[in-house]
């Protein structure tokens, strides 16, 4: 079992509330009991332990009945039918699917698992996707047939292998209601694009030329001849079905058939409901919430005895099979407990930790990526107030809930239930004392019931876990979430023991793990010297306000002082601390605004309590700027100190070669980086983020630039242009000073993105051009009248194009001051504009798109508007062929001229050549890259405004 905890540090003492997953007792092969975490109470350390006590039959209290008598039932349980559907090329009697069947019926008594034809004949030959979900269809009927029920209440578990796997998905997406939940192993989504690349087009067009292609047999099967029309029945599927369910996802990490990374790519889509299929470029931050999946060291067959293993654990835990014989087992054989054991710690560095993990022999078992979500009444808070917490993780329920008792170090001791109808059984006692709105008779299923009671998701985050079994029964866990900007990690060791006299032999074990793996040197470790806290509660002291201080009033919680969240968000990272210290030190005039990590994953302002439009944000002194005038000489002075010193001559050569203002001023930038802290400006640089390459399109290669934006010629080739410029200045520039290439282009992009540009020299308060850098070098009609700066504290305001901005320049003091443009409420997010620009403009210099952007255009060459229409350039109107470039925004052509001179090629002459780059579009659309979230969101921008120009 795996104790996901969550911890807060106090005066002396700390509070660990602890939540529990039944899914890692599959991987560590322990048997597993029903889970009761406690609360650990321990001083000082920097890692929280505790154990955790399991038994059944345990008294629940504030509220609860006990789940196990059933009373008050007013909804009977579903007739529930289990089966398994074969890969591609095997039948019913596949030996996975066989195993399992044997495997369920030995360890589960009355636990039928039915394997499947999909083949709608003897052999593989007349298999497609659609007979597959025939057979699933026709067992369902029968089963509703034998139940003697109506269909609705009748549900089915599918379990799928490979192309089963998909098959089973496909039903799941047309039948949703019908489908309890999908085991998938190595599912074969994707095949369209898949297949041209694992065969290749010369045997993919062999295949349709001959009509079919002779498969090899295997397990004794005859070979087979698979005709063409398989093909063609799989293309005209969807990719990626849909599900709903609760749905796992198994897949070797050495599959070559079925690479891991299509299952990674699924749990990336969204889940619009009611759609069948999606296509990856809809994909959102949230995902597949309901789908969980887990990569095993094997490959496509999944047949070691670990995967085996593994298989079956997890349909047991799926289908909750643990819990409903250990019921059956405390009734005769009495109660029985289980101890797990842990401590966790914070890291700063996973890498480093995993590294140290793998060096003292840690043996992966798997990686698994699931998303939790924690449901209560918002306002209200009637569940956290009462300690307890309903988390629903890959679509199943759970819910934490106090006993009453204590366990041997005076933590609370927690019952665990699993299960809709228990849950809502539960639940419903709890409401009847409180504002319950509707009954749960009245309700389908679980979460319906929670939303027509009020009850609303408050905390939503991915977790990607690296399980690794170490030494003497020690699990380690290395747990990184997807919430903030670099997100939240956590190490938990942890040992399952049989009895209380056991526990400190367990947390010997672990001290002794952790001294293999973790050296006296915490940061060589990739440890945090912070105090440890949870998952959830991270969540909470950021994103939560509300809640944290509703539980800060609590008894357990009075600890906190009044202002005790604001002192937790300090440490949000350790830069941010060290910045806040030194813009205080540097003089400084902060309004009432402060960093914060948002939902959404950026780092930005926020208002820490109402704002008014023309109130003072922040003043920054001359002193604490990087400033690069018109025209400025080399100064050697500026790296003095630095390992740059003995690289004068080269660095001044390159400095008059180069005369973009980037350039100068990231090599000025980069001094002061080297200086450390005896830069005037440490504390600024020290907040400057490393460089996402993934997240940059300057910095992606030529062949991915081509894919994701080739389709559009007008950003692609001034893309790939300054890339291929970067890449060669910053080479030349590490040949001549040692430093690395990749140096200089943090420093070009920090520049390039973060600069404000404006004449900071008449003697007069001088207001700037609104934003970030208006980067106009090549547009500017007096370029040598402006200066270049970056600004600590306003740079770190994002993005509205909506928002005025008032950023003022005082010639007296050198200083510059931000004023609020709109009013703010407390909690609200501060922005500025960085100007008024397009998409291509706001992807090119800052790497990202602004949905729904008014100011966003399509730019269309004269020579695309000549191929569109098919005619040459030269018949096209005067107006088109001198202007060069017309401009499609929001829907319509950026002037009548222009409207009236595409009128004059076809009577819907704009309509007609936005369906025309919409088609180019689609067709250019390249799915290795489609995954990408800014090639994606800026290709998604342009498809919604050519879509406007065919409405208008």
């Amino acid at each position: 079992h795996v104790g996901l905890s969550m911890g807060i540090m106090g005066k002396g003492w700390r509070i660990a509330l602890t939540t529990t997953c039944v899914l890692a007792t599959v991987l560590t092969g322990l048997q597993p009991c029903r889970v009761i975490p406690s609360l650990a109470l321990r001083n000082g350390a920097k890692s929280t332990q505790g154990f955790t006590r399991r038994a059944s039959g345990a008294q629940l209290r504030r509220g609860f009945r006990r789940a196990s008598g059933g009373r008050g039932r007013v909804r009977a349980r579903a007739s529930v039918v289990n089966a398994y559907c074969h890969g591609f090329l095997s039948d019913e009697k596949s030996t996975k699917g066989q195993w399992l069947k044997q495997k369920l019926n030995d360890a589960y008594s009355g636990t039928n698992l039915k394997t499947l034809n999909l083949n709608a004949g003897p052999d593989a030959s007349t298999i497609t996707p659609e007979t597959g979900v025939e057979a699933i269809n026709e067992f369902f009927e029968e089963s509703v047939r034998r139940s003697g029920r109506d269909r609705e209440d009748v549900k089915i578990r599918l379990v799928g292998s490979s192309l089963g796997g998909y098959v089973a998905a496909l039903y799941a997406s047309r039948y949703p209601s019908r489908v309890q939940s999908l085991t998938l192993i190595c599912p074969s989504f994707d095949m369209k694009s898949r297949w041209h690349t694992v065969w290749g087009p010369e045997i993919m067009q062999k295949w349709k030329e001959e009509g079919g292609r002779i498969f090899k047999g295997f397990n004794e099967r005859p070979d087979v001849r698979i005709p063409y029309s398989f093909v063609e029945s799989c293309f005209k599927a969807p990719d990626f079905p849909v599900v709903t369910c609760p749905t796992v996802i198994l897949h070797g990490t050495q599959d070559e058939v079925v690479t891991p990374s299509v299952s990674e790519r699924y749990i990336k889509l969204d889940n619009p409901k009611g759609s069948e299929h999606i296509s990856e470029k809809k994909k959102g931050p949230g995902g597949m919430g309901n789908v969980m999946l887990q990569l095993v060291p094997d490959n496509h067959d999944m047949t070691t005895p670990e995967t085996l293993k593994l298989i079956l654990g997890t349909v047991s835990w799926q289908w909750n099979l643990e819990e409903s014989k250990r019921s059956d087992s405390d009734k005769t054989k009495g109660k029985s407990e289980e101890y797990e054991v842990e401590t966790k710690y914070m890291l700063s560095d996973p890498k480093a930790c995993e590294e140290r993990i793998q060096q003292a022999g840690g043996k992966l078992i798997a990686v698994q990526s699931f998303e939790d979500r924690y449901w209560d009444i918002r306002g209200e808070w009637t569940l956290a107030k009462r300690s307890i917490w309903l988390r629903e993780r890959a679509g199943v329920w759970e819910v934490k809930v106090p006993t009453g008792a204590r366990d041997p170090e005076g933590g609370e001791v927690y019952q665990e239930l699993r299960g809709e109808m228990e849950i809502q059984e539960n639940l419903d006692a709890l409401l009847t004392n409180t504002k319950r709105k509707q009954p749960f008779k009245d309700s389908p299923t679980l979460k319906e019931w929670l939303t027509r009671n009020g009850f609303e998701v408050y905390a939503r985050y991915r977790t990607r876990r690296s399980k690794y079994k170490l030494s003497d029964g020690v699990i380690g866990d290395l747990d990184a979430t997807d919430y903030g900007p670099s997100g939240f990690n956590l190490l938990e060791l942890e040992k399952v023991v049989g009895s209380q006299e056991e526990i400190e032999l367990a947390k010997k074990s672990l001290k002794e793990s952790s001294l293999r793996i973790l050296p006296t040197d915490r940061a060589e470790a990739g440890l945090n010297d912070e105090a440890v806290r949870g998952k959830l509660t991270e969540y909470i002291r950021r994103y939560e306000k509300e809640l944290f201080e509703t539980l800060s009033e609590l008894e357990n919680f009075n600890y906190l002082t009044a202002d005790g969240f604001r002192q937790l968000d300090a440490d949000l990272g350790s830069e941010i601390p060290q910045f806040e210290q030194w813009s205080m030190e540097r003089g400084f005039k902060v309004g009432p605004i402060s960093h914060y990590d948002f939902k959404n994953g950026s780092r930005g302002i926020k208002a820490d309590s109402s704002v008014r439009k023309g109130d003072l944000l922040v003043e920054v002194p001359a002193d604490s700027i990087i400033r690069l005038d018109p025209s400025e000489k080399f100064q050697r002075k500026i790296f003095s100190g630095t390992s740059l010193e003995s690289k004068l001559e080269g660095l001044e050569r390159l400095w008059n070669k180069y005369d973009k203002w980037y350039v100068r001023l990231g090599l000025k930038l980069l001094a002061e980086r080297e200086k450390g802290k005896k830069s005037p400006v440490y504390g600024y640089v020290s907040l400057l983020p490393p460089l996402e390459d993934e997240k940059i399109p300057l910095l992606w290669s030529d062949q991915r630039i081509k894919a994701s934006f080739g389709y559009y010629p007008q950003l692609y080739h001034t893309i790939i242009e300054q890339a291929r410029l970067w890449r060669s200045i910053s080479e030349e520039l590490s040949n001549s000073t040692g430093l690395a290439a990749k140096d200089f282009i943090w420093a070009f992009y920090m520049c390039w993105s973060r600069a404000f540009q404006g004449d900071f020299g008449v003697p007069t308060w001088q207001a700037l051009v609104p934003g970030l850098p208006f980067l106009r070098e090549w547009t500017t009609s007096k370029p040598d009248l402006d200066s270049y700066v970056l600004l600590p504290y306003i740079d770190s305001h994002n993005h509205k194009t909506t928002e005025s901005t008032s950023l003022n320049f005082n010639p007296w003091t050198g200083s510059f001051e931000l004023l609020a443009g709109s009013d703010y409420k407390q909690g609200d997010e501060v922005f500025i504009s960085y100007g008024k620009m397009s998409n291509d403009i706001l992807l090119q210099r800052f790497s990202f798109v602004e949905h729904n952007n008014q100011l966003d255009c399509y730019r269309v060459k004269s020579e695309e508007i000549a191929f569109h229409f098919g005619i040459s350039e030269d018949s096209l109107p005067e107006i088109l062929r001198s202007n060069g470039i017309i401009y499609l925004r929001n829907g319509r052509a950026h002037d009548s001229k222009t409207v009236q001179a595409l009128r004059s090629l076809s009577p819907n002459g704009p309509r007609e050549l936005a369906h025309s780059l919409i088609q180019a579009i689609e067709k250019a659309d390249n799915l290795e890259f489609s995954g990408d979230a800014i090639a994606s969101g800026f290709r998604a921008e342009k498809l919604r405004l050519l879509r406007e120009a065919m409405t208008v």
